[in-house]
């Protein structure tokens, strides 16, 4: 059985998008949309036990998003090579709660990475949280700004080079930190 690959794939499904929103599911599927693995691959890769990963692998194979590219019968045992349906995937979509899905996903993908981060700060974090009283127009220009930054910084990607993420959000915001101003974390010095 051969599974021929989309280039792009659109969800338009609520199961889609919530097997997909999910950043496990996510890494497993970057992974998969470049070669046909396992599951037990796929575990080695993120250091996890397999089992903890079929439950991800039954739902991006019931939201359509993965298929069985091949059975392989290896004796007590078929391994199933598995593989995205498509090298990439777009959520355009109008679906309610957008702006909490948005920024739930944002969420847990800086969750999901500061599970990883090295805790001797030897990789480069920059974290900003600023606070501006604009109107729909400054909003709907700014966005539009962050864009095309975002479009530059994507399009200087190259393969070999360390993998960054630019993790930008423009939201209503109403949390109160009383006089707080900045903060302003360091690496700590080595004695």
């Amino acid at each position: 059985m051969i599974v021929k690959m989309l280039e792009t794939q659109v969800l338009t499904t609520d199961k889609q998008r919530k097997a997909f929103l999910h950043p496990l599911r996510s890494k497993i599927l970057q992974m998969l949309a470049k070669r046909p693995l396992t599951i037990t691959h796929v575990a080695k890769e993120l250091d996890v036990h397999p089992a903890n990963l079929t439950h991800h692998f039954r739902k991006l194979q019931d939201a359509g998003l993965i298929k069985i590219h091949e059975e392989r019968d290896i004796g007590k045992v078929v391994e199933r090579y598995y593989l995205a349906t498509a090298r990439s995937v777009e959520i355009d979509q109008e679906v309610d709660s957008a702006n909490a899905k948005v920024l739930t996903f944002l969420r847990n993908d800086l969750t999901a990475t500061i599970s990883k981060i090295k805790p001797d700060d030897s990789e480069p974090v920059i974290g900003l949280i600023k606070r501006s009283k604009i109107d729909e127009v400054v909003f709907k220009e700014f966005a539009e700004k962050l864009t095309a930054l975002i479009e530059e910084f994507s399009a200087r990607s190259k393969d070999g080079q360390k993998t960054y993420a630019l993790n930008v959000s423009l939201y209503p915001h109403s949390v109160d930190y009383g006089l707080l101003k900045q903060i302003h974390l360091k690496k700590r010095r080595k004695k």
